[in-house]
């Protein structure tokens, strides 16, 4: 097995790799560059142990479990640095370059560009240190210039970079030779009569499948629970809302507000005092909490995300027709996308999705998305659907013009006379 295929393989498996993506390279920041961090709290950690070793000679234990006790706050920040260091991944692919960045150790992003989307890249090497243990930064600009992936700091990048362009030179190699094909046989067609294999013998129709239906009550609770997941897709377009917990921080108050009277108003009817006086006021409160949920969860499924076949659009709407807000963006004018998730959004299954685009709307944040790393791949997979038909048209254009070429060619082939054709 050779070098590169066994190393490959070793490879991790991530979730959020799409079928058939494969990783290329996968590597972490040098550890050159974790080595300046760890000067200081080492320092401190060399002293406070050399102290406690030193005090007990004279204290007794006492001043050495001191001197170990205050030596776990620059062990435990050591720790901290390892842990972010190794948290931090960047992953090259067959079809994009990847950023997978942790903060805090709970918050998680990441940044990816698309390998037919990447204008330049770039090495960044300062200093001796990284000319002597040969790492530094590669710069990944896209194009249009607004987005950029940022490898910083990683071994060899002189190597990653080139994997980059190979991976990139052997999709476009793939496109050309799908592209040579296609011209191959639209020639044969034309000139040879030949038709396709499916043309001649058409397949029969699939036989359609017959859903179990589902009546009354019982469907319910699956439209209910696919209303609150807050993924819909219909067709080429797929709609996001907030997930539920975003609606639940929405009605918080309400809520809370509506618990709280009915308690006090139950406290009072068992004890008997002055049910004349509240049954009224209980009445009035749930008379203003009402609309006021309402008012809470018609705001909850007004802001829409969505990405349809060629465009992505966010739709922010008050209720009762106060404001509504619509921006929407070409797909082939996004440049980045990633995805971003707190310790509660991983723990809760939801995050953000910033998708940075070139348009004058700028950039779409989609807040609180319910598995923001599936909506990421889906913004993704829509974007090279377009990318693909906009091939497929361009191609299918330049076709067209070398057909007319080659016919118009041999039309002046056969009204030719045959001794001037012999003589030429």
């Amino acid at each position: 097995m050779r070098p590169d295929v066994a190393e490959r393989r070793r490879y991790p498996r991530f979730a959020w790799l799409e079928e058939g993506e494969l990783p290329v390279k996968v590597l972490r920041k040098h550890p050159a560059v974790l080595l300046p961090g760890l000067v200081v709290p080492g320092f401190l950690l060399f002293l406070l142990l050399l102290g406690g070793i030193l005090a007990s000679s004279r204290w007794g234990t006492t001043a050495l479990a001191v001197g170990l006790a205050l030596a776990l706050v620059p062990l435990g920040f050591c720790g901290y640095l390892i842990i972010n260091w190794r948290d931090d991944i960047y992953v090259v692919t067959n079809r994009r370059v990847v950023h997978r960045e942790r903060t805090k150790l709970v918050q998680e992003q990441i940044s990816a560009v698309p390998l037919q989307a990447i204008q330049d890249v770039q090495q960044l090497r300062v200093g001796i240190a990284a000319r002597i243990w040969e790492f530094g930064d590669l710069i990944i600009e896209t194009a249009g210039g607004m987005g950029q992936v940022v490898f910083r700091g990683i071994p060899s990048p002189a190597s990653v970079q080139e994997a980059i362009f190979v991976q990139r030179e052997r999709m476009q190699a793939m496109t050309r030779a799908a592209e040579r094909a296609a011209i191959q046989e639209i020639m044969r067609r034309h000139f040879f009569g030949e038709e396709e294999e499916e043309a001649r013998e058409p397949r029969p129709p699939a036989p359609l499948a017959q859903p179990r239906r589902m009546r009354g009550c019982l469907l319910l609770p699956f439209r209910l629970f696919s209303y609150l997941s807050g993924w819909h897709q219909e067709g080429a377009t797929v709609t996001w809302r907030k997930r539920w917990i975003a609606l639940l921080r929405s009605l918080g108050l309400p809520i809370l507000i509506f618990i709280l009277i009915t308690a006090v108003v139950l406290v009072t009817a068992a004890a008997g005092q002055l049910l004349q006086q509240i049954w009224p006021l209980y009445a009035l409160a749930i008379f203003i909490i009402l609309p006021w949920a309402l008012y809470q969860f018609e705001d909850w499924q007004n802001d829409l995300y969505q990405v349809t076949a060629t465009r992505v659009v966010h739709v922010e709407q008050l209720p009762l027709l106060l404001r509504e807000e619509r921006r929407e963006a070409s797909l082939e004018q996004i440049t980045n996308v990633r995805s971003e998730q707190s310790f509660w959004g991983r723990l809760l299954g939801y995050g953000d999705v910033i998708v940075e685009t070139a348009a004058p709307a700028g950039t779409f944040h989609f807040r609180m998305v319910s598995r923001p790393q599936e909506v990421q791949a889906e913004v993704f997979a829509h974007i090279d659907a377009a990318r693909r038909r906009r091939q497929e048209q361009e191609a299918e254009r330049h076709r067209a013009e070398l057909l007319d070429w080659f016919s118009v060619y041999d039309e002046i082939q056969r009204a030719m006379p045959s001794g001037q054709e012999e003589t030429d």
